[in-house]
């Protein structure tokens, strides 16, 4: 009887471990900066947690966007990030949708920009931010 309590007590504390472990996965924040003719000067912050897929979706008048992509594990002292930013007019179904790879350092603001059509003058300046932690409610891209 008491090896059957042994045995249910190191099983308890065996999948507590492995729960614990599981939860303590860092997390961080990201903040993305957008300024393009589809949005102009927004910045959308989203808490990430690597290996994990994310994606964040907002509109604005008959604009429609969304950032997704996969935060990886840290490497060479930068944490890999292919970031996609998905830009669209939801009546003529026109826009742009784009992915880029991004080498990210902690609390440095990477910036970007790049020429999504030279016939429409259409450019795209893009500012990225990783920082640990979860997002705050204030303006996530004061720094």
């Amino acid at each position: 009887m008491t090896r059957k309590i042994i045995v249910l007590l190191l099983s308890v504390v065996i999948l507590a471990m492995c729960g614990i472990g599981q939860n303590t996965a860092s997390s961080f924040s990201l903040s993305v900066k957008l300024n393009s003719r589809y949005n102009r000067d927004l910045t959308v912050c989203t808490t990430v947690r690597a290996g994990q897929p994310f994606k964040v979706t907002w509109s604005h008048e008959n604009v429609r966007s969304s950032i997704s992509g996969t935060l990886q594990e840290l490497a060479e002292g930068r944490y890999p990030l292919m970031l996609t930013v998905d830009q669209h007019l939801s009546d003529i179904k026109s826009g742009s949708e784009v992915t880029h790879g991004y080498k990210l350092e902690l609390g440095k603001w990477h910036n970007d920009n790049y020429v999504m059509s030279s016939a429409f003058n259409d450019f795209e300046d893009v500012g990225i931010l990783l920082r640990n932690g979860e997002c705050s409610s204030g303006n996530p891209g004061s720094d």
